[in-house]
């Protein structure tokens, strides 16, 4: 079944169903057409056999009130066709062969050799004895067998009861037997040739109409299964199939507003969901890479401009350096200045101090481009002052050396 596709797991269930109801009610209807037919020829077997216990009975009451010669006035030849078991024998025999039944009389120690009891017959007679059942019903294959068992009644006894071993009337033997005693029985057997032929075609009829009602239902079940089913879940993977390619343009209607409908009206609504965060995500994309780039200009900018600031610096501090030279020579020469070359010594100092501070602060600048513009402003601004400075040391120098001069 997992190999199997989603269209013939489908029908395969829609069509267990069918078939599985079809063949139930077949079998049911042939075999209620089995036992009616059965049925019927039982109560036909039961009527025979009831008819000839009623003419049994009535010839009964007749002896009785003397309507018929009680039997020790009758000739011997007449007696048999006096013995209301007799003539219910015929009766049944009569109508059994009119109904196209077979009819027997098995007995225990017959004296017709034709009512011998087979082996099925002498079970059965015993199972009437035994159980005192009223009928024992045997249903085969191709016949029924239908069994009443015979009671002794008191005219029975003429010519089977005491004295045993004595002869009858007829010149039978007494069995010694008693009224109400079972040694025989009714059999009617009735043959099944026609209803099995009757179950044939009946059978053959129901398998027919059930082999094309199942035409029927399997084709309505395809083209309703293709149209509202696998056509729209065909239709969704295809969809599905070109959304996992990346088309997001792709498009899909629902045909039907059944749970496969809902389904496909949630994908074409996720399509669309999807196509426009990917937009957003790329618009994004695009604003990104185009501040990176600007980023990347301020970044060259900003060292450029670190890089020039620590040049300047580095001027500065050479320009410094040898400022303070000339102010070292110029206080060796000049001992009488030294309070003022003190002054100019200190301010030097501090100035120097100041040049590495600017040095310091542009070095930081390069790996933070913002904090080294600031610092670069702030060390622009010093070296200004610097220069002010050095200007006020020229004049200072230059009156140290008038007054060198003068004290020369």
């Amino acid at each position: 079944m997992n190999k199997l596709s989603i269209r013939w797991k489908i029908f395969t269930l829609v069509l267990i169903g069918p078939v599985i109801i079809g063949v139930i009610l077949s079998w049911q209807m042939v075999r209620d057409i089995r036992t009616s037919a059965e049925q019927s020829i039982i109560s036909k077997a039961s009527g025979i056999i009831l008819m000839a216990e009623a003419t049994r009975d009535r010839m009964s009451k007749k002896l009785q009130t003397g309507v018929i010669k009680p039997f020790d006035q009758l000739d011997a030849e007449h007696i048999v066709e006096a013995v209301p078991v007799i003539t219910a024998i015929q009766i049944a025999e009569d109508k059994a062969a009119e109904a196209g039944y077979t009819f027997r009389v098995p007995k225990l120690s017959p004296r017709n050799p034709k009512n011998t009891p087979t082996e099925l017959e002498k079970r059965v007679l015993a199972e009437l004895k035994n159980n005192n059942l009223k009928e024992k019903i045997i249903i085969e294959k191709d016949k029924i067998r239908y069994f009443k068992p015979i009671r002794l009644t008191q005219e029975c006894l003429f010519c089977h009861g005491d004295p045993k071993g004595e002869k009858d009337a007829t010149g039978g033997i007494k069995e010694g037997w008693r009224v109400g005693e079972i040694h025989g029985a009714f059999e009617i057997i009735s043959s099944l040739d026609e209803v099995n032929k009757a179950v044939t075609r009946a059978r053959t009829t129901l398998l027919s109409w059930l082999t094309a009602v199942m035409i029927l239902v399997v084709g309505a079940g395809w083209l309703l299964l293709q149209k509202t089913i696998v056509g729209p879940l065909e239709e969704a993977s295809s969809f599905i199939q070109k959304v996992s390619q990346g088309d997001l343009s792709a498009t899909i209607t629902a045909r039907s507003r059944d749970e496969i409908g809902k389904m496909v009206d949630q994908l074409s609504t996720m399509a669309r969901n999807l196509n426009k965060l990917v937009n957003g995500i790329s618009a994004s994309s695009s604003s990104l890479t185009d501040f990176s780039s600007k980023l990347d200009t301020t970044a060259e900018e900003f060292s450029a401009a670190a890089e020039d600031a620590a040049a300047r610096t580095t001027s500065v501090a050479e320009a410094a350096e040898e400022m303070s030279a000339n102010m070292t020579t110029v206080a060796a020469a000049t001992e009488e200045a030294a309070t003022n070359i003190a002054l100019v010594s200190t301010a030097t100092d501090e100035m120097t101090s100041t040049i590495n501070g600017i040095v310091k602060s542009t070095e930081k600048a390069q790996a933070i481009t913002k904090t080294a513009v600031q610092e670069a402003n702030s060390a622009s601004a010093k070296v200004d002052e610097l220069g002010t400075a050095a200007k006020e040391i020229g004049k200072v120098t230059e009156a140290i050396t008038e007054i060198s001069e003068q004290t020369n």
